[in-house]
């Protein structure tokens, strides 16, 4: 069950590295915001904190642990440009209990959960079994998929390659 889970992450680590290696930030690929949205107050993920991460048994949802630190460069990238994407954050509204933990700030949470890099995006089941972890930036439309890879159990019949595939 180990081989699988490395092969797993191995897998979906670098088809998130493929699909993010063209990004193309919303300015530049001419995805601008109508004016009506502008005057709108925005969307945003309702992050919760560490210790209400029992919620995902409570509700019934995967929980999403989001490592990132300040200083993190492709962190503050994450949080532009993936977390303020309305899909995403609707999908992950929807359909999961996230949580957002600053590695330096919450050190004692951290210790709890090794990443070996920044961001990282760890996945957990609603009984608090780990599914995953994604280590660095993924553009908003990846991390949609994956979203919806993890939510819909995909991952325990088929690699992410294979998702993609079923999706087109």
């Amino acid at each position: 069950m180990k081989t699988i889970s490395h092969i797993f992450l191995i897998t979906l680590t670098l088809c998130c590295f493929v699909f993010s290696v063209h990004c193309v930030p919303a300015e530049q690929s001419g995805n601008s915001k109508t004016v009506a949205s502008v005057s709108q107050e925005p969307s945003t993920i309702q992050w919760v904190s560490y210790d209400t991460i029992t919620l995902g048994k409570t509700e019934g949802k995967k929980v999403l642990l989001y490592f990132y630190a300040d200083w993190c460069h492709y962190c503050k990238e994450m949080n532009k440009n993936t977390f303020t994407e309305e899909s995403v954050i609707n999908y992950i509204n929807e359909n999961f209990v996230a949580i957002k933990v600053n590695r330096d700030k919450e050190k004692d949470v951290a210790d709890k959960h090794p990443a070996r890099g920044l961001p990282s995006t760890w996945f957990y089941k609603a009984d608090g079994e780990k599914i995953t972890e994604l280590p660095g930036y993924v553009k908003h439309d990846n991390f949609l998929h994956i979203l919806k890879y993890i939510q819909t159990d995909s991952f325990d019949k088929m690699n992410f390659k294979e998702y993609m595939e079923q999706q087109k």
